[in-house]
């Protein structure tokens, strides 16, 4: 990304680029669920005891 916004903007340019990117980043974290093997989605009820297979 720097290599190709330095020759169009300064440095501060380039800092604004990635600080932009950073608070995207941060929005869209929390939405993304990845499904991940060997844990279950299911809801636990009451007194009963979390596993992982």
């Amino acid at each position: 990304i720097a290599v190709v916004l330095l020759p169009y903007f300064s440095a501060i340019g380039v800092v604004i680029a990635y600080t932009t990117l950073y608070i995207i980043a941060f929005i869209i974290c929390p939405f993304i669920r990845v499904e991940q093997p060997g844990f279950s989605t299911q809801k636990l009820r009451a007194g009963e005891a979390a596993t992982v297979s």
